[in-house]
C-alpha cells in the first residue's frame, strides 16, 4: 500500500469499524460459492493486516460476504463477484494477500481488483 504502516496504524486506532471490497473477475472460476458442487471449498482466502485468514465460511467474525456472486456458475464467459468484509476490529484491514483456490484448469482466467479500505 502507498500509505506508510504508521499511517494505517493511526487510522485503525482512531476508527471504530472498517470495510473493504474485493472484485474478482472470472471466467470458468469460482470466487465464493460453487453452485455446481454446492460448496464454498473453492472460495478465496483473504489475508488480513493482522495475519488473520478471512474466508467465506469460517468463524463469523472472520467471514466475508458476497454482495454479487456471478462467478458461482463457472461460466465460459466473463463474470464478476464482489466480496465485502466489514469489521468492528479495524486492525484487520487492509487486506494484504489473496489466495485463489479455483485455478489450474484449462480455459480459466481471472483478475482481481482490491478496493480502498474505508475506516469509520
Amino acid at each position: 500500500y502507498k500509505a506508510d504502516s504508521n499511517q494505517i496504524g493511526f487510522l485503525q486506532l482512531l476508527s471504530a469499524s472498517a470495510s473493504q471490497n474485493v472484485t474478482y473477475h472470472c471466467k470458468n472460476s469460482v470466487a465464493f460459492y460453487n453452485k455446481e458442487k454446492n460448496s464454498y471449498r473453492q472460495s478465496l482466502k483473504l489475508l488480513a493486516w493482522n495475519d488473520a485468514e478471512l474466508t467465506a465460511r469460517g468463524p463469523q467474525r472472520l467471514r466475508y460476504e458476497a454482495t454479487v456472486d456471478e462467478c458461482q456458475y463457472r461460466a465460459p464467459t466473463y463474470a464478476q463477484s464482489i466480496l465485502t468484509y466489514r469489521t468492528e476490529k479495524p486492525t484487520r484491514l487492509p487486506i494484504i494477500d489473496i489466495a485463489v483456490r479455483d485455478v489450474g484448469e484449462l480455459n480459466q482466467q481471472f483478475w482481481i481488483e482490491i478496493g480502498a479500505v474505508c475506516f469509520y
